[in-house]
């Protein structure tokens, strides 16, 4: 919990027990990370996406999911808090319907097909960061 404290070190019983090092330390609760609508870096079960909300209300992005693989991307039009569109990677493409559910979280489906939606599996993510601005151009820029 947040707090001032001290660390401290002490020889062990055998060797009397006394005080070797001590440090003050303040502990401080992160302030918590909330994407700017669609727009930020998330953690998914698919890897790190990066998004970013357009002012015509589309969403790009792209996700990477293992190190030496070619990143997948995604692309969308928003209706209210929901994102429907497509995924795509280098084996395979999908539909998706994702919801952005507030307090940096989003939740929703994956489809096996670009006109499935749910039969994929589930997707969800939470912010990690808000993105950037020079991350979102060229992160944007790769997915478009």
């Amino acid at each position: 919990p947040e707090g001032r404290y001290t660390a401290a070190v002490y020889a062990g019983a055998a060797e009397g027990g006394a005080l070797l090092a001590a440090t003050p330390l303040r502990v401080t609760e992160p302030e918590p990370q909330y994407c700017d609508g669609w727009t930020g870096i998330w953690r998914t079960e698919f890897g790190r996406l990066v998004t970013v909300q357009h002012d015509d209300e589309t969403v790009t992005g792209s996700y990477s999911r293992v190190p030496g693989v070619q990143p997948g991307f995604l692309f969308g039009r928003i209706r209210n808090t929901e994102l429907r569109g497509v995924w795509i990677s280098e084996i395979s493409s999908g539909g998706a319907r994702l919801t952005l559910e507030g307090n940096g979280l989003f939740r929703g489906s994956w489809g096996l097909s670009p006109d499935q939606i749910t039969n994929g599996g589930r997707w969800s993510g939470v912010c990690i960061a808000q993105a950037p601005d020079d991350q979102s151009r060229d992160d944007a820029m790769e997915a478009n």
